[in-house]
């Protein structure tokens, strides 16, 4: 099983969501080497990347499909979210969504998708655009750390976005 850990805190390695991540994937090795699965783990610790705001100009969609036009470390986290099984995604809820350098990657992910619209009947929305890789199968998993004492409602637009 292929891992890739995407750890969103501005703190990078000091984070304490990324301590919460590595007790997860700890479990998984257990697991896996129970079951004679071989794991690997591949980290991208945003806050030491170089990963701009998506300009919204589309150009991956129309003069260059599934590609951005802005040359920056964009390309390699698409690569490896493909080529990834289990896509861990790890940050701490900052004013109730995720820190602003992490939602950069997640818009920058508009490459990975078809400019042409699905109606959706699954409840969240109207529509969606269909993936232009094959990403079925792929699993996410969420750690997330807050200063709240409830998460009741606090990660209500973390939840949606996902």
């Amino acid at each position: 099983m292929r891992i890739l850990l995407i750890n969103g805190s501005p703190k990078g390695k000091r984070s304490n969501s990324l301590k919460l991540a590595y007790s997860f994937i700890k479990g998984l090795e257990n697991g896996c080497t129970s079951n004679k699965e071989e794991l690997s783990v591949d980290e991208l610790h945003i806050a030491s990347m170089n990963i701009g705001a998506c300009k919204g100009c589309f150009t991956c969609w129309q003069k260059t499909p599934g590609r951005c036009c802005i040359n920056d470390d964009m390309q390699t986290v698409i690569k490896k979210l493909i080529s990834a099984d289990l896509i861990l995604w790890s940050f701490p809820l900052y004013y109730f969504n995720v820190p602003g350098m992490l939602k950069n990657l997640i818009d920058r992910q508009l490459p990975m998708s078809l400019p042409f619209m699905s109606s959706r009947q699954d409840g969240y929305g109207s529509g969606s655009h269909d993936a232009r890789y094959d990403m079925e199968g792929k699993r996410h998993v969420l750690i997330s750390t807050c200063g709240f004492y409830s998460a009741d409602e606090n990660y209500d637009s973390v939840l949606r976005m996902f």
